[in-house]
């Protein structure tokens, strides 16, 4: 997850506020301390990350 945000120049918060969550759980789902929930998966992948 990591290197795909970076790659698209976004940040930990950028991110979480297109996914509606909180940048501090976008830094969790990259170091693999928690998995994404099916609605956040979904959301990613809605937005493609763009």
């Amino acid at each position: 997850m990591a290197l795909q945000r970076t790659q698209l120049k976004l940040s930990q918060d950028d991110l979480a506020k297109k996914v509606g969550t909180a940048a501090p759980i976008i830094g969790r789902y990259e170091h693999g301390k928690i998995k994404p929930s099916i609605e956040i998966a979904k959301k990613k992948l809605q937005t493609n990350w763009k």
